[in-house]
């Protein structure tokens, strides 16, 4: 497809560009029980790869591609083979997670903001221009449109009196990826596994976002307490139990299906990452709640 890139503007043709990178799909898979993902609306259809949308040309898609490739070796494989907790940056860091918001506001931009009053909405034409700029070098830093990311681990106790019986699986396992806002804060949020930037587009509190801001030039994520605020942490639970509710719908022959494939690979389910994580769910709410919601094993909530 011919148009102008998403980034840069230039008129050429366009990549079939991840709104989420490519490296997360492949984890996906290869960590899942089954080695198929599903997508809504469709959850009755398997597929092989994540969300592809006529984006970006091929030398911002190349930019955008050696910032995935660092942080997919200098921090996603790590931390999810168990071999790091704390991980030291450069500016890289700042320029993927600029690069992961913009895309997943581009995206929602055109037909999924309707939530958003007149004031965010400008607020996200605002951060949309100066994440651009960022990317493009023409700025030094994205200006007050920050972004934080938080690399998640399971739960395994809580005190609230209700939670996700999907919590842990929605933790580990899904990709999401989200506009969302306050009334006085909004943002845009990606998912993937245990990681999420959240990229702000109007921040009314700094103060009640502590350990999870990336710097522009250098720091140190993981191994650190985060205070956020309240809402966020609702927030989190809201979408766990949005993404309980998607595998739900599936069909009765799409579920025999999956029940099937598990039998028949056994070992392989039981040693993948999607086991693990239901595991950790039985435990956290008991065998009934847990096995309320019988998935393809991964919890996906990708647009």
């Amino acid at each position: 497809m011919t148009g102008p890139c998403a980034l840069c503007g230039q008129e050429t043709e366009l990549h079939d560009s991840h709104i989420i990178p490519s490296f997360v799909f492949r984890w996906l898979k290869e960590s899942s029980a089954t080695g198929f993902l599903r997508f809504r609306p469709e959850l009755n259809k398997r597929v092989q790869d994540g969300l592809r949308v006529s984006l970006l040309c091929t030398a911002c898609e190349q930019r955008f591609g050696r910032w995935e490739k660092r942080f997919s070796e200098d921090i996603f494989a790590l931390l999810n083979h168990g071999k790091a907790a704390r991980f030291s940056y450069g500016s890289w860091l700042s320029k993927f997670c600029v690069s992961v918001s913009r895309r997943g506001l581009t995206f929602l931009r055109k037909d999924n903001l309707a939530h958003f009053s007149p004031a965010m909405i400008e607020a996200a034409d605002s951060a949309l221009a100066m994440w651009r700029s960022y990317l493009l070098e023409e700025s030094p830093n994205p200006g007050k449109h920050q972004q934080h990311m938080l690399l998640l681990d399971v739960v395994d106790k809580h005190t609230f009196s209700e939670i996700p019986p999907n919590l842990n699986r929605y933790i580990l396992r899904s990709v999401d990826i989200d506009a969302a806002c306050t009334s006085k804060e909004a943002f845009i949020y990606s998912k993937m596994g245990r990681v999420v930037v959240v990229g702000f587009i109007h921040m009314a509190s700094p103060r009640q976002w502590q350990g999870s801001l990336i710097h522009v030039s250098h720091g140190a994520i993981g191994s650190q307490t985060y205070t956020l605020p309240d809402y966020f942490g609702r927030y989190l639970f809201e979408r766990a139990r949005r993404s309980d509710g998607f595998y739900k719908n599936i069909s009765p022959r799409q579920a025999d299906r999956i029940s099937r494939d598990y039998r028949e690979n056994m070992d392989k389910a039981v040693a993948s990452e999607t086991w693990k994580a239901l595991d950790q769910d039985v435990k956290l709410v008991g065998c009934s709640k847990a096995f309320g919601n019988e998935s393809e094993g991964d919890q996906r909530n990708g647009s």
